[in-house]
């Protein structure tokens, strides 16, 4: 469950900077511009992105990729240049 949290992290905190942008806009708090529905496009969109379930050519997962993996507990030792991913075999070790 914590990995899980850990790979949703920036999806999660583009949905909350999204919804705290447009109820700004909507509360007439920041002007109505085509910057802020701009940001709410693209965070959306690299939201949806990231969170596609798939691997890229390089053998990583997406973070939607991931976090299927680690929900269902099959994640794989796996080293990147930008991630090591260990899978622990017994939660007693973790204690």
């Amino acid at each position: 469950m914590t990995n899980m949290l850990i790979y949703l992290g920036g999806s999660i905190f583009n949905l909350v900077s999204m919804l705290t942008v447009y109820s700004l806009v909507y509360q007439n708090i920041l002007e109505s511009s085509v910057i802020w529905y701009q940001f709410i496009y693209f965070s959306f969109y690299i939201m949806f992105f990231s969170l596609f379930p798939m691997y890229f050519s390089d053998g990583s997962p997406s973070d939607g990729k991931a976090a299927e993996l680690a929900l269902r507990n099959k994640l794989e030792d796996k080293v990147t240049d930008d991630i090591f991913v260990k899978k622990i075999e017994n939660e007693d070790s973790c204690k």
